[in-house]
């Protein structure tokens, strides 16, 4: 659930649709696909920089997804080296 305080609540709001936006960006995977984003937990990378990890779905099937990614659809598609499907 959202934080009670309204800049709180602004923030954590831009900050999950920031994700979903990223995603259909990368993925060119429409918004209307998606789920709304589940923060699976934080961590630091190997410089020691944090970083989210969020779980999104969608109701395409995995040849949809394929095809999309493939197309050549995703507005930033050039950020991601690999698409991973998981059932």
């Amino acid at each position: 659930s959202l934080p009670p305080d309204p800049d709180s609540r602004r923030a954590a709001s831009e900050l999950f649709d920031s994700v979903v936006q990223e995603t259909v960006e990368e993925t060119g995977i429409p918004r209307g696909a998606l789920s709304a984003p589940l923060l699976l937990g934080v961590m630091t990378d190997a410089c020691g920089k944090p970083d989210a990890l969020f779980l999104l779905f969608t109701r395409l099937d995995a040849a949809a997804v394929r095809a999309t990614y493939d197309s050549g659809a995703a507005a930033h598609g050039w950020e991601s080296d690999r698409l991973q499907l998981v059932p």
